[in-house]
């Protein structure tokens, strides 16, 4: 065996070193690489979900304006009654007061204002059940979508 031939022996498998070298770096490098990549996609998909979450947050905000419009225009009816009922009921009150005289008259009267008072009053405690149970609706709904969004 010659010098030359053990300094090119030499010089082989210190090249191929240096390429197996070389093939871990890049397998480590394609590993971050793949790592990087699949990070990549993930936020994507997060993205993806957060954009559809907001796009239903907002037709949810939607549609409890609508709902909380209509509570305040139920309420706003309720308010409107009760004043006719209570205007009602002084007038009975002053017309009773003036006409004690015609007590069978006016017991009438005062038996079917009552009726109409109890009626009325009945259609309103449903018209506030009813309301009441859209709020508890609606706070219920946005309790959720509060859980929702503290999750992102």
């Amino acid at each position: 065996v010659t010098a030359t031939s053990d300094t090119s022996t030499a010089d082989i498998e210190s090249r191929d070193e240096a390429l197996r070298n070389m093939n871990g770096m890049l397998k480590e490098r394609k590993q971050q690489f793949e790592s990087i990549k699949s990070a990549l996609d993930a936020e994507k998909e997060q993205h993806a979900k957060a954009k559809n979450n907001l796009k239903r947050l907002l037709e949810f905000k939607t549609k409890a304006a609508v709902k909380i419009k209509k509570a305040a225009e139920t309420i706003s009816a309720l308010k409107k009654r009760d004043e006719q009922l209570r205007k009602r009921l002084k007038q009975a009150n002053e017309k009773e007061a003036k006409t004690v005289v015609q007590t069978r008259i006016d017991t009438k009267a005062v038996v079917q204002l009552a009726g109409t008072i109890a009626e009325s009053s009945e259609k309103r405690k449903q018209l506030l059940s009813k309301a009441k149970a859209g709020c508890s609706s609606l706070k219920s709904s946005l309790d959720g979508l509060k859980n929702m969004v503290s999750q992102f």
